[in-house]
């Protein structure tokens, strides 16, 4: 894959620079580049796994791929460092917006975050716009990855939220007919 160049879209601060990743788990993919799959959909790459579509499995790789980063960063704080690594923040950022995406069906489709329509999102953190951008600003405080670290309890609530009406939907449905 990635016979081609990044898409355009993809090609906004502070995300990349983009690595392939030839793993076949999800989570080591998450690992190396969570755009991963969204980068090949819309370079026109053949994508044989489609996160979006497959949002109970992916969001829980994110949530557990969060956990290992949430742990890494807050060692670093721990150790009296003043700041987070920059670098695992915007993957801690890069993370959210997959699972934002992903937990609506959706592909992400560019990283221009200040033009994103937030509310075309199943899942709609409490001012996730503003919080998004306070991060990106100031990536390396702490404040920043305590506002992260907020955003991601908040999508996990209310996806699985999302996924137990759907499956009460379902279980009531097959009892209708």
């Amino acid at each position: 894959m990635y016979s081609s160049s990044v898409p355009g879209d993809f090609l906004h601060e502070p995300f990349g620079p983009f690595q392939e990743a030839f793993h076949s788990e999800l989570e080591q993919v998450l690992a190396i580049n969570p755009f991963y799959y969204d980068i090949c959909l819309k370079a026109g790459e053949q994508v044989l796994w489609r996160p979006w579509e497959h949002a109970d499995q992916s969001v829980s790789a994110i949530m557990k791929r969060w956990d290992a980063l949430k742990t890494t960063i807050a060692s670093g704080f721990r150790s009296r460092q003043k700041k987070a690594s920059r670098k695992d923040m915007i993957d801690g950022v890069s993370l959210f917006v997959c699972c934002l995406y992903w937990s609506s069906g959706k592909p992400v489709g560019h990283l221009d975050l200040k033009n994103t329509d937030w509310t075309a999102f199943d899942i709609q953190p409490v001012n996730v716009h503003e919080r998004l951008n306070y991060i990106l600003i100031k990536p390396e405080q702490y404040h920043s990855f305590v506002q992260l670290d907020q955003l991601f309890q908040e999508c996990e609530k209310q996806f699985s939220k999302q996924m137990a009406l759907k499956k009460y939907k379902q279980k009531n449905a097959g009892k209708s007919e």
